[in-house]
């Protein structure tokens, strides 16, 4: 029962296709109301779905796109480092931050 629902899931959910998820959020919600139908799906799987069927298609729904800027993180070091001219040395919170202005890629914290 298992090995089939993983493959339909790989098969439905791995590759979007567009930039947009929207196919995505529809096949997972057929791939589940398809689940709870098996006749080798759990008691448990069949009534909550059959209760809370919005719920389960809810509760897997991706971001509206895929594509979205990612917010970069600070590099965590022992040991930090001025990496530029335009990077400056800061303290926060009683840490050592480095921030730079020109490269977002460049800051860290000392931690």
């Amino acid at each position: 029962m298992f090995a089939a629902l993983r493959r339909l899931v790989q098969t439905v959910v791995v590759r979007p296709t567009t930039s947009t998820t929207a196919p995505i959020r529809r096949n997972v919600g057929t791939l589940l109301s398809l689940a709870s139908r098996s006749k080798y799906a759990s008691p448990l799987i069949r009534a909550s779905s059959l209760t809370q069927g919005s719920a389960w298609k809810s509760a897997v729904q991706l971001p509206a796109s895929v594509n979205h800027q990612v917010q970069r993180g600070m590099k965590v070091r022992t040991s930090i480092k001025k990496m530029c001219d335009c990077c400056k040395f800061v303290r926060r919170r009683g840490r050592l931050f480095v921030v730079c202005t020109q490269n977002k890629k460049h800051k860290q914290r000392q931690g």
